[in-house]
């Protein structure tokens, strides 16, 4: 039973890693640019990439404190996963070619470098405490992150992007309650050393925020409402929006980011008048 916790937070983890990383694309190629996709892929790679470098350098420490350290950055991953895009979609950063661009390209990138960071401190550290189990755990990684790429197709029709990045925050936070649970009975940091009600209230608080957060993205008052874009510097209210897994739709019933006297192409800089044409 306790491996069994083991492998659903694996592969909870990579369920939400996933669903995360293909939503945060769909969210980029309306708010940047499409090719940002590749921006996610590599943000993804650098937060586990430092996060096994970390754990290889402290390992001797980190090994003393996996049961604290690992349940408690599966928390945080759920936390800024929903954190993180409630940030962004309410600050203005669209990407010019601009000196000030490079400095919202490195906020950008350090707000969802945070929760990539936590997953891969989660599966890194757990790969690296139990080598031994290494088939199993990584047969539980693959087929989280597997299920993670078929369903966020459907869960991209009834969610928007930007609601899905909110909504999945809430399963790390289960797997920090799996992972709680069966590393303190392998290390003796759990409820069998009173340490269960100090870790699960926390959680429990984190997890009720993370599902308040998901909430308010259906109501009125939605913090995750897509406000800038790479067309307009404020959107307006459409009339109508819907996502799928490939596209956004929305209607408005003026074209507000055209000026008349001005010309319009995709991509171009917020300085550039029209004059020499």
């Amino acid at each position: 039973m306790k491996r069994l916790n083991l492998l659903a937070a694996i592969a909870l983890l990579s369920v939400t890693t996933l669903i995360y990383e293909l939503s945060l694309m769909r969210v980029f190629s309306v708010t940047v640019w499409y090719y940002f996709a590749f921006f996610v892929i590599s943000l993804a790679l650098l937060g586990y990439g430092a996060a096994s470098a970390l754990i290889f350098v402290f390992g001797n420490w980190f090994r003393r404190h996996a049961g604290s350290i690992i349940p408690l950055a599966a928390v945080l991953y759920g936390l800024f996963a929903a954190v993180s895009p409630l940030v962004y979609l309410n600050v203005d950063l669209r990407i010019y070619y601009s000196f000030g661009s490079y400095l919202k390209l490195a906020i950008i990138l350090a707000l969802f470098f945070i929760p990539f960071f936590f997953s891969g401190v989660v599966l890194a550290g757990i790969f690296s405490l139990y080598s031994e189990r290494i088939g199993t755990i990584y047969w539980a990684d693959l087929s989280g992150a597997s299920l993670g790429c078929l369903v966020v197709i459907p869960l991209l029709y009834l969610i928007p992007a930007t609601s899905l990045l909110v909504w999945v925050g809430a399963l790390p936070v289960i797997a920090a309650l799996l992972l709680h649970r069966f590393l303190g009975g392998e290390l003796g940091t759990g409820t069998d050393r009173g340490g269960g009600r100090k870790f699960f209230i926390p959680a429990l608080a984190a997890g009720a925020l993370v599902l308040l957060l998901a909430v308010s993205s259906h109501t009125p008052l939605n913090p995750y409402e897509i406000r800038y874009s790479k067309v307009a510097h404020k959107v307006e209210k459409p009339i109508y929006t819907t996502w799928n897994s490939f596209a956004r739709l929305t209607v408005y019933d003026n074209i507000f980011w055209r000026e008349p006297d001005k010309p319009f192409g995709w991509g171009m800089s917020p300085a550039f008048s029209g004059s020499g044409i």
